[in-house]
């Protein structure tokens, strides 16, 4: 079932008990309809298209779907677009470019099956070596120069995707805003489970302290103690670097590591604060208690409750219109 983030119910659970979420339910519900409404019609105006694409054979993939246009290559995989040939609605196809990594892609459309949400991608198919999604062929969250009320709005979402993912024992490990795409309604959706964790399994895709996702996005306990130990709170910390990159266009702090053989630079000083003093200079004082809360360094500590996320939002809300609360 869809989060309905515009009922007044449902926005006052999300308020401290009492006469404050009785006054500001009514009056936020309407806020959220509205700025979703905003945010559907930037999405619908912006003119942000798949890469350029290049015809191929067309390639049967699964019962029904077919790759007629081939996307980009990365390092494990090819993407194309395709059809659905029963209804001739477009798709996105992933396609194994290693035999032996075959296998991860049944496992992502396994995982994606399992998180069915309006804030997902939708998988329509999958095999071994290949998985078929909906093509989302809309903007990338900095294209569309959202203002400080429609982010707050997306961060409520993104914590409902959040909540989600956890419930269903899902560790997504590589979240960030290039994963964060929109359907032509406006609805945000987050792509790619291929580097994901599933806590209910026994098996992982990596082993000991082998590090995979982002290096900019990844949370400091994953980069001392390897991505087999990425919990709930990591995926946080990974959203606090992402909502800091729209807001700023640049990513927090650098330094530099070795991943195997590879330099790479994640998104943290090595001792200290990582929410440093001269932030004010960059991010709105709006988002401060959001930032200060994803972005701690121990887990512990970090904010990783979606219902503590979504009040600090509607509160953030509030702020901008009367008093604190």
């Amino acid at each position: 079932m869809a989060l309905d983030i515009t009922s007044i119910g449902r926005i006052e659970t999300c308020l401290p008990k009492g006469r404050t979420a009785a006054i500001w339910a009514p009056r936020l519900a309407e806020r959220m309809r509205n700025l979703r409404d905003s945010i559907a019609l930037k999405v619908k105006q912006n003119q942000w298209k798949l890469p350029p694409t290049k015809t191929i054979a067309e390639e049967a993939f699964g019962p029904g779907f077919r790759a007629n246009r081939k996307i980009t290559d990365t390092l494990t995989s090819s993407v194309f677009k395709g059809r659905e040939v029963a209804t001739g609605r477009s798709v996105v196809i992933k396609e194994s470019l290693r035999s032996q990594l075959s296998y991860l892609f049944r496992r992502e459309g396994e995982l994606l099956q399992r998180l069915k949400h309006p804030n997902i991608v939708e998988c329509l198919a999958y095999g071994e070596g290949f998985v078929v999604t909906e093509c989302l062929e809309r903007a990338f969250l900095d294209e569309l120069h959202l203002s400080y009320d429609e982010l707050l709005a997306l961060v409520f979402d993104f914590a409902e995707i959040l909540r989600h993912c956890h419930q269903n024992h899902i560790v997504i490990r590589d979240l960030k805003d290039e994963h964060l795409l929109f359907s032509k309604e406006g609805i945000v959706k987050l792509i790619d489970f291929g580097s994901a964790r599933d806590l209910r399994s026994a098996r992982d895709i990596v082993d000991g302290q082998i590090i995979i996702g982002t290096p900019s996005h990844i949370a400091p306990e994953v980069i001392e103690d390897g991505s087999a130990k990425a919990g709930t709170a990591s995926d946080y910390y990974s959203l606090g670097v992402t909502l800091y990159s729209i807001l700023t266009g640049e990513i927090i702090q650098k330094r530099k590591i070795w991943i195997g053989e590879i330099a790479a630079q994640v998104s943290y000083p090595m001792e200290g604060p990582i929410f440093t003093a001269d932030w004010s200079l960059k991010v709105p004082e709006l988002f401060h208690p959001i930032l200060k809360g994803l972005l701690q360094r121990k887990p512990a500590r970090r904010l990783s409750d979606p219902d503590r996320l979504q009040m600090m939002v509607l509160q953030a809300l509030i702020r901008r219109e009367a008093s604190p609360l």
